[in-house]
């Protein structure tokens, strides 16, 4: 059996009835889909007023935000830039302070080609 694609999504929040939310939750649930997909969705805040995320066809985890525990999200950044595992990171960020992350993921062998200085 063919391992499935590891994506990462990386978003601040889910606000439900906000346009980039909606885009989100409709395009990675239509790509989740198909079965050779694993989607997990990072939320920086943690924070979400989506009634069903259980039912949502990919699974939700919480980073520190940077702003409010620098050092924990830092650490978390490090642990997940040692995951040989993800294929696809995707990043939708409103922030310049929220380009940190690609110093750590420059340094995971098969993305340092694709990550552009």
């Amino acid at each position: 059996m063919k391992r499935k694609v590891k994506i990462f999504v990386f978003t601040r929040s889910l606000d439900k009835g906000v346009g980039i939310s909606k885009w989100i939750v409709d395009y990675y649930s239509t790509l989740a889909q198909y079965k050779e997909f694993e989607i997990t969705l990072m939320l920086e805040s943690g924070e979400t007023n989506y009634d069903n995320l259980t039912e949502l066809p990919f699974s939700i985890e919480r980073m520190p935000h940077i702003k409010k525990h620098p050092i924990k999200a830092i650490k978390s950044w490090i642990v997940l830039s040692h995951r040989s595992d993800i294929d696809w990171y995707h990043f939708h960020t409103d922030s310049f302070i929220n380009f940190f992350p690609f110093l750590f993921l420059k340094r995971v062998p098969q993305l340092s080609n694709q990550v552009q200085h």
